[in-house]
């Protein structure tokens, strides 16, 4: 039964792609114009078009330049940038 919900989960996340992908085509929006107004790398734009990222604030982002929200990944709360390393695991690393 598993595998039928990841299906039905990838099916859904490539229907939303092929929509998201209509509409900026549709709009004449490309991935690197969206990077420039954002500021950042147009990789991170076809990161988070595919739903392996979703910072909130970037999502938020392209929803104020006119995308709509449904066409975009749910925020996943995170802010850009990478992760902190914890500290139990940089103060396990320093007796060397």
């Amino acid at each position: 039964m598993s595998q039928n919900v990841d299906r039905f989960h990838d099916a859904k996340k490539g229907v939303r792609q092929a929509r998201l992908k209509a509409w900026l085509a549709y709009h004449g929006v490309g991935n690197r114009e969206l990077a420039e107004k954002l500021g950042v790398h147009p990789s991170m734009i076809t990161r988070i078009f595919k739903g392996e990222r979703a910072p909130a604030e970037r999502i938020a982002q392209l929803v104020d330049l006119g995308i709509p929200k449904s066409l975009l990944p749910e925020p996943n709360g995170r802010k850009p940038g990478r992760p902190k390393k914890a500290a139990a695991k940089t103060a396990g690393n320093s007796q060397r």
